[in-house]
């Protein structure tokens, strides 16, 4: 999937520049999930498990597979606040704010 950013103008107003006929995009990569897998995995084990169930859950099986029932939602946005819980454990207070 990817992600798609207006053009800016360089000029003095530095608005979104939009030709009325011509309306074009830029395409912006993502980086891919091994990207992240590798980054938790260098550093917490319990993190690294946890994005890969929330990347199963939230992706594929309700990305792709397009499954809306309200437990496998459910399911995924708790895999999310497991991944947010452990961060903030494993980051000091200070460096969080």
């Amino acid at each position: 999937m990817r992600c798609w950013k207006f053009p800016v103008t360089a000029g003095p107003s530095r608005t979104c520049a939009l030709p009325s006929r011509a309306r074009w995009l830029i395409p912006v990569s993502r980086p891919p999930i091994e990207k992240y897998r590798e980054a938790a995995g260098k550093r917490d084990r319990t993190l690294l498990n946890f994005i890969n169930a929330g990347y199963e859950t939230m992706h594929l099986v309700m990305g792709y597979d397009g499954n809306k029932e309200r437990k496998v939602c459910d399911a995924g946005f708790e895999r999310a606040n497991d991944i947010i819980n452990r961060c903030a454990t494993m980051c000091p207070e200070p460096a969080c704010a």
